[in-house]
């Protein structure tokens, strides 16, 4: 399941994943869990009032990666606080992520200026109130994704990009 968020020209997207790290090796290669993603959002206003509004998704300029190589082991949890065309730059390993990871996005949304800040982003227009109003739906959601993620893993083939092609 895929869900984007959009507060003005900000989407949070999130997404369960399931794939087999490449650069792994041995028995623990599988990594499940969720992608949250920071985007950008162009929108565009065409047609007559009834006209539904067309909105283009950027590819991320952020990316938290909240992995396991197993059910609850919380040990590859890490983001990405700088992506380019949708490519990841460096690992961020943050003890406080890892610990808990919705307090550690509550912080940075409810310090959203700051966070963007640190992703490069400082001036993107955020609908801010809209997302106070919206903040505790998109914690619960992203809670309960990690906590179904965490589940017994299924059992899975992987396609030859190593994503996930049956859950």
């Amino acid at each position: 399941m895929h869900v984007v968020w959009k507060f003005g020209l900000l989407a949070i997207t999130a997404e369960e994943v399931d794939f087999r790290d490449p650069a792994g090796t041995g028995p623990d290669v599988r990594e499940r869990g969720l992608r949250i993603e920071f985007r950008v959002v162009d929108d565009h206003h065409e047609g007559s009032i009834y006209a539904s509004d067309r909105w283009t998704v950027r590819p991320a300029f952020c990316r938290l990666d909240l992995l396991e190589s197993g059910p609850g082991r919380a040990d590859r949890i890490h983001w990405h606080p700088d992506v380019r065309d949708g490519e990841p730059g460096d690992r961020v390993f943050d003890t406080a992520l890892t610990a808990d990871p919705v307090a550690w996005i509550r912080e940075r949304l409810q310090d959203l200026p700051a966070f963007l800040r640190r992703t490069g982003e400082p001036d993107l227009e955020v609908e801010q109130e809209d997302l106070n109003a919206e903040l505790e739906g998109v914690l619960a959601w992203i809670e309960h994704a990690l906590d179904h993620s965490r589940r017994p893993w299924p059992v899975a083939t992987h396609d030859e990009r190593g994503l996930a092609a049956t859950r």
